[in-house]
Formats: C-alpha cells, sequence, structure tokens
C-alpha cells in the first residue's frame, strides 16, 4: 500500500470518526459497547500484589499491593462490572484536538495538546449529580504539551519493566492511557467515575483512559482490532479483538497485558511483532512495559504523579499531594543498582544523560539503569 492512500484511509477514517463524535459521540457509546462485548468489565477482589509482573495484575513503580474495592452498586461480590449501571459524567463539550505522529528514524515523534478528538462529559463534575455521590472529582480539562519521542523498531526488554503513575502511553484519539490504578492503589476503573466515551481529568487537566473507549474507532466486528495508539516503548496498542476477530483474555495475553501476532500498524501496513491489547479484564490495557522505555520519556509525562482527589466520605481519594517528579536521588539509585554514588555520578555525567554510555561504564544494562532511576523517581 503507497504512502498517499495509507494516508488517504487513514483521513477518510479520522474524519467518519470526527462526523460521529459530533452528531452523536454518547448515543454510539451503548452500541459499541455491545459489539465489543463490554457490557461487563473483571475487577479484582482484595488486596492484590502490584510489585512483580504477573497475568491478572499490573507492575507499579509506586505501590506493592491495590487497595481493597469501595462498595460500589455496579460491582458484585464476584467482582464483575456492569458498565449499564456504572454513573456517567454527564455533558457534551467539544476540543479542537491537535495530535501529530511524524514517522522517522530512530524514532516517531509524537506532538500535541493532549485534548481528545471527541467529546467529553463536563468536568468537574457537578455537585448534586449522580456521579457526585460516587467521585466528586474536581478537576477541569485543561490543554497540555506533548512531546514524545518512540522508538520506531521498539526492542523486547531484558525483563518487564513497572508501570509509574500517570502517562503510560499515546492515544491516537490525542490524550493518553494511563495505568488501571487510581491514587489510593483502587482499580480505577471499577472506582472512578468517567464520562461517556471513559475518560477524565487528573489535577494538572489531562484528560486520560484507563481502559478502551467506545469513542475509539473500533475497527470491523469479526477482525483484529486496529491501533488505538502507543505505549511508551513504542509497541502498539490494539483493542480487545484478536487475530480470529473474537474478543481476546487475559489467559492469552502475557503478564504484560500483550503478545507477539499480525496486525495492521498505523499506516495500514501488516506487521508482525508484540503489541498490547485492551481488553475488559483487570488491568485493562498495560501490565508492565514489554520494551524497553527510554527514561527521557518519562521525565517528559504531562502527569508523573496520578489522579488526586479531595477527599470525601465515600473513600474517594485522600487528598494528599502523590507527585513523583523531581530530582532523582542518586544515593537510591546506587544503593540499589550495587554501585557506588559517585561512580553513577560520573558515569551519568551533566544532563541530559546518555543511559546507553553509562550503563556500559558501570557495567550494568541499560534496562537496569533506567529502572532504578524510574523507581528513585517515584519515591
Amino acid at each position: 500500500m503507497t504512502p498517499s492512500i495509507n494516508k488517504s484511509v487513514i483521513s477518510t477514517r479520522l474524519i467518519v470518526c470526527l462526523i460521529l463524535a459530533i452528531l452523536s459521540p454518547f448515543s454510539i457509546a451503548d452500541q459499541q459497547w455491545k459489539t465489543l462485548g463490554y457490557d461487563k468489565g473483571k475487577t479484582v477482589i482484595g488486596n492484590r500484589s502490584v510489585s512483580a509482573p504477573a497475568r491478572n495484575t499490573l507492575y507499579s513503580c509506586d505501590f506493592s499491593a491495590m487497595s481493597s474495592s469501595l462498595d460500589r452498586p455496579w460491582v458484585d461480590n464476584k467482582g464483575v462490572i456492569f458498565f449499564s449501571k456504572k454513573p456517567l459524567v454527564k455533558g457534551h463539550k467539544e476540543w479542537n484536538a491537535n495530535i501529530r505522529f511524524e514517522d522517522g528514524l530512530p524514532n516517531i515523534a509524537v506532538t500535541g495538546d493532549g485534548l481528545p478528538n471527541h467529546a467529553t462529559g463536563d468536568f468537574p463534575i457537578k455537585p448534586g449529580s449522580t456521579a457526585y455521590q460516587y467521585d466528586r472529582n474536581p478537576n477541569s480539562i485543561r490543554a497540555q504539551r506533548l512531546s514524545y519521542a518512540l522508538p520506531t523498531n521498539p526492542e523486547i526488554a531484558n525483563k518487564p519493566g513497572c508501570l509509574p503513575m500517570g502517562t503510560i502511553g499515546i492515544a491516537l484519539s490525542g490524550s493518553v492511557f494511563f495505568n488501571a490504578l487510581d491514587a489510593d492503589k483502587r482499580d480505577a476503573v471499577a472506582n472512578e467515575i468517567l464520562d461517556a466515551c471513559e475518560g477524565h481529568p487528573q489535577q494538572h487537566g489531562q484528560y486520560h483512559y484507563h481502559h478502551n473507549s467506545p469513542c475509539f474507532n473500533q475497527g470491523i466486528e469479526g477482525e483484529h482490532s486496529p491501533l488505538l495508539g502507543y505505549a511508551l516503548d513504542g509497541f502498539g496498542i490494539y483493542g480487545a479483538r484478536g487475530e480470529d476477530g473474537k474478543i481476546i483474555t487475559n489467559n492469552e495475553l502475557d503478564e504484560c497485558h500483550g503478545h507477539t501476532g499480525s496486525a495492521l500498524d498505523r499506516l495500514g501496513d501488516r506487521i508482525t511483532e508484540y503489541h498490547y491489547h485492551i481488553n475488559n479484564e483487570f488491568p485493562y490495557t498495560l501490565g508492565c512495559f514489554k520494551g524497553v522505555v527510554d527514561a527521557s520519556m518519562l521525565e517528559r509525562r504531562p502527569a508523573a504523579e496520578g489522579d488526586r482527589r479531595i477527599g470525601t466520605e465515600a473513600g474517594e481519594g485522600s487528598g494528599r499531594d502523590n507527585r513523583r517528579g523531581g530530582p532523582v536521588d542518586l544515593s537510591i539509585v546506587a544503593k540499589k543498582l550495587g554501585v557506588r554514588e559517585r561512580d553513577l555520578q560520573h558515569a551519568l555525567g551533566p544532563p541530559p544523560p546518555n543511559f546507553k554510555s553509562a550503563a556500559k561504564k558501570l557495567g550494568i544494562s541499560e534496562h537496569d539503569l533506567q529502572e532504578a532511576m524510574q523507581a528513585a523517581r517515584a519515591r
């Protein structure tokens, strides 16, 4: 397929999606959920560990175990989420989304304002609404400055990497993906109240998703789901259907919520490589990073600290400041890597650091160095 044809197909699909979003984005949501089999979801019961890569959980950079879920009338005692019973943040606000993907080597340059190409609910959540009874999200959606360089040819890491709070991937819609946890270590999909496109803003105004959105282009029923975005390691994030056109389950995916298989890339070309799938089972999007993540990409995240809430009697948030940004404590990194802090400082040199060169000087893997830096930054 020639580049011009690919761009035409992409433009046509985008125009169709935008028209649908403008005319009736919320009215088509129910039908799309039914098409996906997403009228129900599956959360976790109890204080599940998130301290290591494993199927049916996620590997967190910030927490060791989840908190128990709140008592929600749309979640039964077996952990089944009934989406049709869950309140939505009502409203219909349009945005001028601006997202660009510029292909090149060695990276795909991604820039944008973080706004979605579909309508959203009205945030902050309005007092007196049904949604407000369960979630008093005080945040407004605001434009951001997104700038990422995702590897054009992503590589599998020596071992899976942990997921930070905040952005873990970029959606083709223009907004971003967060992992499945809220700031109180609970399943965000089961506990938080979202709009009809399954998104909401955090305290800096970044609109984001914790799982699939009925406002994404879900492709053709019976076929492999289309690309929905990219994880920060460069691997694609696809919808819920696998190669056989059926909803893919966690048992068919690895500990990072992905697998190696055939799919169409953003330009419509057939590729066979590792990719992630979003389905309706916790952790919904990624369970961990399968590929090598450039630590500088984590520095560019508009929301490294994740969601923050004003506390309520319902326990909807602690109100604490969960900021994860700022300088890295190299003493923590050095201790984790088993090297001297002075040697670490010398290897890293002045900013921006060259992690590949630093890892070679220290006699360790680049992945281990980046993971240790990321973990220290999350403290």
